[in-house]
Order: structure tokens, then C-alpha cells, then sequence
């Protein structure tokens, strides 16, 4: 259940900002692990925010991201680098959400 808080923050957010990726997703299938592998730690989720911090975490892979976003509402888009670490091993790569 969401805090009344936490649903207003949320809202102020995607309102203000328009962006559909803001806020925390969860990761429910990946094509390379099985589910137990990737909610480990925590739930595999990524995590955007608005002005960077934008994180994830799925099994023992976890980083941080520089997203940039598309300005086209009508087909949204997000490329990303990122760097963190596997299993304490420096890692890194980049990716695209569409």
C-alpha cells in the first residue's frame, strides 16, 4: 500500500516533470536470469529521478545511472550509462528503455 505521502510526491513529480520513467520500477523477467537470482538482495528494480541519482539493483548487479530522457511525449525513450559493480567487481555498460 502507498502512504498518502509517498502517492503525493509521486504525483507532484510526474506532474511537474511529465516524464513517464520517474519513480521506481520493478524488474518482473530478464532474459539471462530467473527470478530468484534477480530479487537476491532486494526486488530488482531501477530507480529514476528527476536530476540524477538514478539507480538499480537485480541480484548482486548494482549501479548508478546518467539517464537522458527524449522529449517526444508520444514515443518516450530514455539511453543511459551506467557504472556500479557485480558480485564488488567494477562494472559498467549502457542501455535504452523505449
Amino acid at each position: 500500500m502507498v502512504s498518502e505521502e509517498d502517492f503525493w510526491y509521486h504525483t507532484f513529480i510526474c506532474v511537474r516533470t511529465m516524464n513517464p520513467f520517474t519513480g521506481k520500477w520493478r524488474i518482473t523477467e530478464m532474459s539471462q536470469w530467473d527470478q530468484s537470482f534477480v530479487d537476491m538482495e532486494v526486488e530488482g528494480h531501477f530507480t529514476f529521478r528527476e536530476g540524477g541519482g538514478s539507480f538499480f539493483q537485480f541480484g548482486l548487479v548494482r549501479g548508478f545511472m546518467d539517464c537522458h530522457y527524449s522529449t517526444d511525449l508520444k514515443s518516450p525513450s530514455m539511453e543511459f550509462t551506467w557504472e556500479g559493480s557485480d558480485e564488488m567487481d567494477p562494472a559498467s555498460g549502457s542501455g535504452r528503455i523505449e
